[in-house]
């Protein structure tokens, strides 16, 4: 990361190619790449040019015809996606807006396969009985070496009943002899605490008026100081906060007469040869968030595509023109002429 004289010529050199992402903190300018759509972000979304969202077409993989030894990967927490989930599942709320902390931990007995098991299985339980859609998850190592886990939701959760939840599967592990711990033990744990504030004791909401502020401490504090590698994820979403866009692609003449007032462009906060990035001079512009809320809180429709039926069999050539098909659709989305349809 690099901020002198130099760096600001070359910048100056390359703004008026370069193609620019919007998101909730900040703006990306790519030095000589261009981004190959309008929206990005979205797992398994895309958006046509008459602004429709659709799912993407998913390639059946191919059969394996040997299965090779490859090395077990490491998992890393990513700062810069958690921080930009954060912000969509922020941003595509509406009325009044919540983000509460839940904090998952384990007996120092159980192994870290166990935890994950067990976390899960918790997962799960979120989803069915809580109806929790929305949420993302964080490791954390304890002092002795046992994972716990941070969940960000954004809904109130019974936590009375969420720890009987992680007691009844205890007991379950100490039964079937895969925990070595006593029932009486697991009747009075409770691994489940939602972030309180200290003095109030009351539960916090992160996207309250007094904790707006918080919300990038709770990233700088829980996601930023991790520079571990895990043989397990070190951090995961829900599937409906990862098919949320986090960015709007635009074009330079779109963004100065946009947002151009909205950075100081002699000021990069990093600036790299492929790419340098600008934090907002305040707030994200209501065009953005307001764009980026509408899309993401849009109901996603069957991607009509007349070479390929899906209820259908269909042989390698149709699923390769389908995909040819999508990436169609997609390219054409973030053509020049239908890219200021999408804005209102």
């Amino acid at each position: 990361m690099l901020r002198n004289g130099k760096t600001k010529l070359l910048l100056a050199d390359s703004w008026h190619s370069a193609n620019i992402s919007c998101g909730l903190t900040g703006v990306t300018v790519l030095h000589n790449w261009k981004f190959s759509s309008r929206y990005k972000g979205s797992k398994s979304l895309l958006v046509n040019p008459e602004g429709e969202l659709y799912q993407k077409i998913k390639r059946k993989p191919e059969p394996k015809e040997e299965p090779r030894s490859r090395p077990k990967p490491m998992y890393r927490i990513n700062k810069s996606e958690i921080r930009h989930r954060v912000a969509a599942m922020v941003n595509s709320q509406t009325g009044q807006r919540k983000l509460l902390m839940l904090t998952m931990s384990f007996p120092p007995c159980i192994t870290e396969e166990r935890a994950y098991r067990l976390f899960n299985s918790f997962k799960t339980t979120l989803r069915q009985s809580f109806l929790i859609k929305h949420y993302i998850w964080v490791r954390e190592n304890q002092q002795n070496g046992t994972p716990h886990f941070h969940i960000l939701i954004r809904d109130y959760i019974n936590i009375k009943a969420a720890n009987t939840v992680i007691k009844n599967l205890l007991h379950y592990e100490i039964r079937h002899h895969k925990l070595e711990w006593s029932h009486t033990e697991a009747s009075i744990y409770n691994g489940l605490d939602l972030s309180k504030n200290r003095n109030t004791k009351k539960v916090v909401n992160y996207c309250s008026s007094k904790g707006q502020n918080t919300i990038a401490g709770y990233i700088s504090k829980y996601c930023s100081k991790s520079t571990n590698s895990y043989n397990r994820q070190a951090w995961q979403s829900s599937k409906s906060v990862s098919s949320y866009f986090t960015h709007i692609n635009l074009t330079l003449d779109e963004f100065l007469s946009l947002h151009g007032d909205k950075i100081d462009i002699e000021d990069p906060l990093f600036v790299d040869t492929m790419y340098c990035f600008y934090k907002w001079s305040a707030a994200p512009p209501h065009s953005i968030t307001a764009q980026l809320n509408k899309v993401n809180n849009s109901t996603p429709q069957k991607l009509t595509n007349p070479i390929l039926d899906r209820t259908a069999k269909s042989t390698p050539i149709q699923e390769a023109q389908a995909q040819k098909h999508n990436v169609f659709l997609w390219e054409k989305a973030s053509s020049h002429t239908a890219a200021l349809t999408l804005f209102p």
